[in-house]
């Protein structure tokens, strides 16, 4: 009678020795003793984190590049100011990211911050061909129109993430990049005014 009364028990533990010998394990495993198990983010939250991700590393080579070329003093110190805030940026992100139990260093991640880099490393090529306050106004222009597109896609996502954090993360995103965009056309208008001022 005992055995009975253990069966089911036992049927639990068989259960789950099977899946584990099959490799079916959750991708989370059960947190150590005095750990919280950290929450799972949806899936478009993840995706969200990816995106911000993707940004932040094609936007800090694309700064890096853009410093080094820029004629114009105000222009290279945009850019390296640039860069320094997307990597505070991605640290915050990273951290944010780890209470969750997602790790922006995995495969699916990089897979996706590949393809933007890619897509950058185009931009970035064509900015380094240039020169004198060409390179500036190139390098200004290409940065406004990837804001704006970066703007667009993060506001498709900011309405369909479910977790407040990652969402407020994002208006963060948006609102940097709203106020990028306006520092960069100022500075647009200042390079065309001295590449005047110089003929």
């Amino acid at each position: 009678m005992k055995l009975m009364k253990h069966l089911p028990l036992l049927a639990v533990a068989a259960a789950l020795t099977g899946s584990h010998a099959m490799g079916q394990d959750r991708p989370n495993q059960p947190a150590p003793p005095g750990q919280v198990q950290p929450r799972q983010l949806s899936s478009k939250a993840q995706q969200a984190v990816a995106e911000l991700h993707a940004l932040n590393q094609a936007r800090s080579a694309y700064s890096g590049v853009a410093a080094e070329v820029a004629d114009s003093r105000e222009v290279r110190s945009f850019f390296a100011e640039r860069r320094t805030d997307y990597e505070k940026s991605d640290a915050r992100l990273e951290a944010l990211a780890l209470t969750y139990g997602v790790d922006i260093n995995s495969p699916q991640i990089q897979a996706k911050t590949k393809k933007v880099e890619e897509s950058w490393a185009k931009d970035n090529k064509k900015i380094k061909q240039a020169e004198g306050p060409k390179a500036s106004k190139l390098a200004l222009s290409t940065f406004i129109q990837r804001n704006d597109d970066a703007i667009s896609s993060l506001r498709t996502l900011r309405g369909e993430v479910q977790e407040q954090k990652v969402a407020s993360l994002i208006n963060d995103r948006i609102g940097s990049l709203e106020q990028e965009s306006t520092r960069a056309q100022q500075l647009e208008r200042i390079v065309d005014q001295a590449s005047k001022g110089s003929k």
